[in-house]
C-alpha cells in the first residue's frame, strides 16, 4: 500500500493537469477518511509554490461549498493537501 505522511492511499478518485486526488485513510489514534491531493511526480518549484498558496487560501475560508484543507503534508520534494472527503 502506498502512503504519504500518515496517510494510506486507497484509490485514485480524480486527476487534473497538475496532479491526482486519492481517497486516503489517516493512521493514528483517530482515523479519518480524507481526499489527498498530490502533485504529479516531478512537479516544478512553481507548482509546489502554487499548491502551498492554494492551501493557505483554503485554510482561511469557511463556506459549506468549499472543501476544507485539514493538513499540508510533505510528499518527497513536494506537498500534498489532506482535505475533507
Amino acid at each position: 500500500m502506498t502512503s504519504v505522511g500518515d496517510y494510506d492511499l486507497e484509490h485514485q478518485i480524480g486527476a487534473g493537469a497538475s496532479g491526482t486526488v486519492w481517497k486516503a485513510h489517516h493512521r493514528g489514534p483517530v482515523t479519518r477518511v480524507v481526499a489527498l491531493k498530490r502533485l504529479r511526480a516531478g512537479g516544478s518549484a512553481a507548482e509546489v509554490t502554487r499548491m502551498r498558496r492554494e492551501a493557505t487560501v483554503l485554510t482561511e475560508l469557511d463556506h459549506p461549498h468549499i472543501v476544507r484543507v485539514l493538513e499540508v503534508v510533505h510528499d518527497g520534494d513536494g506537498v500534498a493537501l489532506a482535505m475533507q472527503f
